[in-house]
């Protein structure tokens, strides 16, 4: 069983350790970690996991949530992945390997967002990079690894994490750090505080192609935006939960069906569109509620 650890500072236990109690993050579908039944402390160190006598999984801890290096293990002791997280989200260099430790993809990932990949497959390689919006801020960090050569991002070493991966700019610029990606979801808090949550239609990128975005302003709904590439199509307002804005853009291009069902949704339809929900189901809705 393996028992070196990442950091050889870091304080480190089992998942199962009867001093190690969790809560769950509901920001990101982990775990928020403590030491002690009453959770007045947030954990920092290392923690691994054990499956069938052999650990699985290794990850560095700070203040309750992964942050640092984390390493998972095939049944044999070889490394099946290295990883780099922040606030329990992938947040740096990615990189998998196989039953031998060959590498297979090397990635730069952005709270949970692949935005740029290297695959290795018999003799040839494949690089992949999504194009990103320039409305969204990309962390230092981010930026910093997307600037490598694919040869130094292959030799990527993974030095220690500091700061959570943040400069003091990217701590200055509290959307750049709010950014939570599920699927092709975007969740942005500000302060803790859940602000915008943007839904992609007809797009594999979270970055581009057509949006519906909600804005909410102390725990309601206050504004939803129709957005494509080039303009807004589509802005509802609600003052006080009362309809107060509606203003709609056609263009003269020919546009997809599930977005003129979107422009001709009434507004209480479309408070209640399901931002969450997979691309099937939101068409599902569409189709259910559309008034031609």
């Amino acid at each position: 069983m393996k028992t070196n650890k990442i950091n050889k500072n870091n304080l480190r236990l089992s998942e199962e350790a009867p001093s190690l109690f969790s809560d769950d993050d509901p920001a990101t579908g982990l775990l928020i970690y403590y030491l002690g039944e009453d959770k007045e402390e947030l954990f920092t160190g290392e923690l691994y996991e054990i499956f069938q006598e052999h650990i699985v999984s290794e990850y560095e801890v700070k203040n309750g949530k992964k942050e640092g290096i984390q390493i998972d293990y095939f049944r044999n002791g070889s490394k099946d992945s290295i990883n780099e997280n922040s606030q329990n989200m992938q947040f740096g260099v990615y990189k998998e390997f196989d039953e031998h430790e060959k590498l297979k993809v090397v990635s730069v990932i952005w709270f949970n967002l692949n935005i740029k990949s290297i695959e290795f497959s018999e003799n040839t390689i494949t690089i992949t990079e999504k194009k990103i919006d320039k409305k969204y801020i990309i962390p230092k960090r981010i930026e910093s690894l997307l600037n490598l050569s694919n040869e130094e991002l292959i030799n990527y070493s993974f030095p220690p994490m500091v700061n959570g991966g943040f400069t003091e700019e990217d701590k200055r610029n509290v959307t750049a750090r709010a950014f939570y990606f599920q699927n092709k979801t975007i969740y942005i808090y500000e302060n803790n505080t859940l602000t915008k949550v943007i839904s992609t239609i007809n797009s594999e990128s979270t970055f581009y192609g057509w949006k519906i975005e909600k804005e909410i302003k102390d725990g309601i709904i206050n504004k939803i935006l129709l957005e494509s590439e080039e303009e807004t199509l589509r802005e509802v307002l609600w003052n006080g939960g009362k309809l107060s804005k509606d203003d709609r853009i056609i263009p003269e291009e020919e546009l997809p069906t599930n977005i003129i069902q979107l422009l001709n949704l009434s507004p209480e339809k479309l408070l209640s569109f399901p931002f969450e929900a997979t691309e099937l189901e939101q068409n599902e809705f569409l189709n259910k509620n559309i008034i031609l």
